[in-house]
This record gives C-alpha cells, structure tokens and sequence, in this order.
C-alpha cells in the first residue's frame, strides 16, 4: 500500500492532482485551459491511445480530470455572506469607520460621483472595475470623458475612478488586522491547508479531508473575490490593496524541501514554502520571514493562517437584523445548537415523512393504510388511466397547430451564467452553512477559453539548495 499505488497513475490524475473551482463557466474552463497548457501532450496521446486499445487493455482508459466543486450560491471561493452573515457586520463596521468616511467624503468623492452621474448611473465600485476593464481590455470605445487612460496618467479620470473603486471595494478587506478576509476566507485556507500540511508533515492527509497522500499540485480556479482577501488576510505587507487583481493573476504557494545539511537548522531537512503572486516573489513579506530570501520556513505560514483556517466553529452569527429565507436558515441553525431543539426538529422530520408516505400511499392505491373499505383496484386503475390518457389526448389536441422548438440547450449571458436559471444549488446541512466540495468528472480533452487563470514565468530567486516537493 501507501504511493506505491499510485505509481500507475498519470500526473493528471489524483492523488497527483486535486482541480478545484466553483460551479461557474469561466472559472471551470480557465483550469480546463491551465491543465491543457501543463499535460497537453500527455492528454492527447493517451486519448489516442484509449481509442485504439483492446476492452482487456487496461492502458484503454479515456483520461479524465477530476474536479471538485460545491453549491454556487454557497461555495467559499470567495467571502461569502451566505455562508457566513457576520461578514456583512464587518462590512458595515469597516464602512462606518472614522477613515472610510472620511474618504468616502472627500471633495475627490464628491467630484466623480458628479461624473458618475452625468453618465447616468450611481458609483457601484465592483461594476465600475468591471465595465471599465472589460470595456477598456477589448478595445471599445469609452465615454469621452473617461476615453483619457492613454494621456492622462494617474490623472486621467479613468484612473481616478479606478482607484477610487478599487480602494472602496478593498478597504474591508484590510480594516482591523483583515478581520473579514479572514472570516471569508477560513474555509479555504482549511482546505489549502488539508494539503499542505501532509507534505509538511510527511503524513497522510486528515480521514476527513478524504486521506490518502497529499497532491503534487493542487489547481484551485477561483476569482478575483479570491486572491485579494486570500492575499489580505497574510498580513499587510504582503497586499496593499491598491491594485486590483489584474485577469489571468495567478497566486501559487510552493512547498520546498531543503537539500543536504544546513547548519541553520542544525542539520535537518527542513520544509520550506514561497509565496509567488503574478510572477513575484512575495515571501519576505510575510511577517516573521528573512527578509533577504524567497524561502520561509514552512511552519510559519501554516501557524499564521491556522487560527481562522476554520470550516466549524467560526463565529458567523450575524446581529444585523435578517427577513426571508435566511432568517428561517439561522433560526434553524440556533435551534439544532440545543438538546430540545434536535428533538423538536427530529419529531418534525418524522411526521412530515410519515405524512407524506400516507398521501403517497392513498394517491397510488386509492384507498388510506389499513382500510377494509376499499375499490377494486382494476376498476379503479382503468379508470385512472383512462383520465390520464384523455387529458393527454387534450393536450396534443391543444398544440397540434404549434410548432415547439427543442430545448436541447439555452443562450448564455457573457459571464456564462444561463440568463434565463440560476446556477445549480444543493446545499449540504452541517454545523456551519458551508460549501463543501463534490466531486464531478471532466473529460481531459476539452478545449477552452481562459480569462481568470495562466500559467507564469518563474521568479529570478536563488533556489540552488532546495527541491520542489
């Protein structure tokens, strides 16, 4: 047992691979497209070879990717107040700090909200990045007043709106020591953590992170709502916040191990990580890392992150006042937090089952449980049928002169969402209201288009004494 199972395995396959994303079209296709740039060859090839091999070739299998992804609505690839309702406390609280106020009533606010609305619209800092980028991005055309990026410099109103967006959007990121990245991002560095800490350990990952040993690589295709509270919950230094993500960013965490005998460490190999954001080294940055190298011992990014890597136990109850649906969500919740609570739900539970059973039992047979009194059931059954058969006929009848199109597939929005549903949601009950992965099968063959995630050029760092794990 133990890797010597794996050795048959492809380097796309798990346990070699873990491919994370939420359940969204871009997100899914940029790892798609990643994974195709890194084992493009491999994956044709050993297509190929499937579809020529023997049904007793037990090289004949197509190859296959798999993905691990979880309810859109509630997944944690990003900080996510369904999942988490005291997130939108914090929120609050950051916006109704002295600082924020103070330059959310700036006479520079003042003046691009005048803009704002000259253009006939209010001043939603996330749709502003949005519409700016993508409209700047692709070449189309630009109200004049904003059409000014190429000239005018950190001036120009395009940038001063930018800026102003970007600092708006981030500054709950970075209020009180990045409380609300933290929060957001708990469940996430968990599951980071679920495969880092193994390879730092060199132990088998947690039964209830799915065992086995830990991946080579772990690909996790998020969003920009992704990498800056990721970012922003490692500590000031690290992220600043004044920049926006930028497309196709990529953050990557690498672990290494540190070759031969270094006296540093008393002569015992020692694990080490490096952080690395758009093709930069970021590790120095880290607080209790040297500040004259890209190598960090390992233990002090997982003893900085473990204290809110947290899936349970997170303090999510929110004291905004809530209506609707998650109202009834956080009633529930309190209510499972108490012996009585369990045992009322439970009771619930069992009578609307056995409620439905009977109306289920009476709709088939036509008569309730244990009745002596009943139809014979042939009688009762051609007649049924024959009611069904009718209001079917009528109904052919009622469409004979139209003409149904078949809906074999729908149009799509430019985000990939389809306009007219939203996207799949099953959300799982637990102790805490969490997107937890599952698991689906992606053909390794399939092409796409990128726009969230590339690969990157490597850094200039000296990594002479030391191995990627």
């Amino acid at each position: 047992s133990g890797e010597n199972e794996y050795e048959d395995k492809r380097p796309y396959e798990e346990p070699h691979l873990y491919y994370r994303a939420d359940d969204e079209q871009r997100t899914l296709m940029s790892g798609q497209v990643l994974l195709r740039g890194l084992w493009g060859p491999e994956i044709v090839a050993d297509a190929a070879a499937a579809a020529t091999a023997t049904t007793d070739n037990d090289d004949g299998e197509d190859p296959i990717i798999v993905l691990h992804t979880a309810d859109y609505k509630y997944d944690v690839l990003g900080s996510n107040w369904r999942d988490c309702p005291r997130l939108e406390d914090l929120e609050k609280e950051a916006n109704e700090s002295d600082l924020f106020q103070k330059f959310n009533s700036s006479d520079e606010a003042v003046e691009l909200r005048r803009i704002a609305a000259q253009l006939g619209t209010n001043f939603d800092t996330d749709d502003w990045i949005d519409c700016l980028m993508t409209t700047m991005c692709t070449d189309r055309p630009l109200p004049d007043v904003l059409n000014d990026y190429d000239d005018g410099g950190d001036d120009s109103v395009f940038r001063r709106i930018l800026d102003f967006a970007t600092y708006s959007s981030n500054y709950k990121l970075k209020h009180n020591n990045a409380a609300y990245a933290k929060l957001g991002m708990g469940p996430l560095w968990h599951e980071m953590l679920a495969n880092i800490r193994p390879v730092v350990d060199g132990t088998p990952k947690d039964e209830n992170d799915g065992g086995g040993p830990p991946p080579k690589m772990a690909l996790i295709s998020g969003h920009d709502s992704t990498l800056q509270p990721l970012l922003a919950s490692l500590g000031d230094d690290v992220w600043d916040g004044t920049i926006w993500t930028p497309y196709a960013s990529t953050f990557l965490i690498e672990i290494h191990k540190l070759k031969g005998d270094d006296p540093t460490f008393k002569g015992k190999p020692k694990t080490m990580f490096r952080l690395i954001y758009n093709g930069e080294a970021l590790t120095s940055r880290v607080d209790g890392c040297p500040v004259d190298s890209d190598l960090c011992d390992a233990s002090i990014l997982i003893n900085l992150v473990t204290p809110f890597a947290k899936i349970v136990d997170r303090d999510c109850k929110s004291s905004l006042p809530k209506d609707g649906a998650y109202s009834s969500i956080l009633a529930t919740e309190e209510l499972l937090t108490t012996p009585g609570g369990v045992l009322i739900f439970g009771s619930m539970m069992l009578l609307c089952g056995f409620l439905g059973s009977v109306g289920t039992f009476v709709y088939l047979t036509g008569r309730l449980p244990m009745c002596c009194c009943t139809r014979r059931s042939g009688r009762g059954a051609s007649v049924r049928g024959s009611s069904v058969s009718r209001e079917h006929d009528k109904a052919r009848e009622s469409y004979s002169g139209i003409s149904l199109p078949e809906r074999n597939g729908r149009d799509c929005g430019d985000e990939g969402v389809f306009e007219d549903e939203e996207p799949h949601t099953s959300r799982a009950n637990g102790e805490q209201t969490h997107g937890a992965p599952t698991t689906s099968h992606v053909p390794a063959t399939v092409y796409g288009s990128a726009t969230e995630s590339t690969a990157i050029s490597p850094t200039k760092a000296e990594l002479d004494d030391s191995e990627l794990i």
